[in-house]
Parts: C-alpha cells; structure tokens; sequence
C-alpha cells in the first residue's frame, strides 16, 4: 500500500487514506474473496443479504446512529465483510424533500 500525502488539516479535509497500487493486488486473493458469502447470521441488526450486500431496514427508528451495536456491526460489515452496504429508509420523505428544493 501507499499512503497519499496529508491534506491541510488546517482547512478541515481528511487525514491521509492507504491507496492500494497494482503490484498489491493479488487477483486470486480477490476471486476468493468475492467468492466468500454473506451469511446474515453474521449481522444480527440487518433485514436481509441481497446478492452479497448487507441490507439494513431503519424505518421507525428515531436515531439509529444512538446504538453503538449497530455502529459496529455497519463497521465490521464494510470492512471485514462484504464491503457493502444498502440502508432502507435512512431518511424521511419529507428531508429529501428538503435536501432537493434548496
């Protein structure tokens, strides 16, 4: 891996992310991990595994960042898992709404 340089902290952007180059990239190590399925036993918080992505249902709760269980398992499910993510519901009708008119 290579690091890409910092950023100004000063202007608030990020701290620097590893950025993977090709000679890193090991394209039977890939194929077995893409290979490797989802088992939604793995992730208690999640509604469904639709083709390999991990699918979470927030409809009704209020503030689903509050539960630190949740925070972790989106965490381990992008990281150490399948790597992606679908949120149903996140936001209401009527912030999307808001969110499009400005």
């Amino acid at each position: 891996m290579v690091d890409v340089p910092p950023r100004n902290a000063a202007v608030g952007l990020q701290p620097p992310v590893p950025v993977v180059d090709a000679d890193a990239c090991d394209i039977e190590e890939f194929r077995a991990l893409v290979a490797t399925p989802t088992s939604i036993d793995d992730y208690p918080h999640a509604a469904a595994i639709d083709h390999g992505a991990v699918v979470y249902d927030l409809t009704g709760r209020d503030n689903p960042s509050a539960d630190p269980a949740l925070r972790v398992e989106l965490a381990a499910a992008l990281s150490t898992g399948p790597g992606i993510v679908v949120v149903k519901t996140s936001f209401t009708a009527d912030v999307i709404d808001r969110a499009s008119s400005s």
